[in-house]
């Protein structure tokens, strides 16, 4: 139970320093974290400003799974009370990411419908419908 805990507590950091640059802008859309939908990737204009949005819930999920790992590494309790702060954790967890997303997602999608609804693709071969 506890090497699991460790790993909530290190793979909640981890979601926290993805938080964290997409929040700032400095996650880039060519690497492998953020929210990665087809419109939130079609561009730089649809990638960072629905990264900027999502970041806040993306860090509230990392926070969740990094706190409920520390409980059950600090409170030591028996597994079954282990299990349920994990499943609460990871339910808190899948909210905040879920709601991260769909911002994200209607973020994007007003940038394309500013631009009248063409999007522009950066990157070769990816179409915009």
């Amino acid at each position: 139970m506890y090497l699991a805990a460790l790993a909530m507590v290190v793979g909640g950091a981890f979601v926290i320093a993805v938080g964290r640059r997409a929040t700032s802008g400095r996650l880039p859309r060519d690497g492998h974290g953020g929210v990665r939908t087809r419109i939130t990737t079609l561009s730089d204009d649809t990638w960072y400003p629905s990264q900027r949005v999502a970041g806040p819930w993306i860090v509230a999920s990392g926070s969740a799974i990094a706190f409920g790992g520390s409980i059950i590494f600090m409170a030591r309790p028996d597994d079954d009370t282990g299990l349920t702060i994990a499943a609460s954790a990871a339910l808190i967890a899948g909210v905040a990411a879920l709601v991260g997303a769909l911002l994200a997602s209607r973020v994007a999608h007003g940038v394309v419908e500013a631009e009248g609804g063409q999007g522009r693709a950066d990157r070769p071969g990816k179409s915009v419908n």
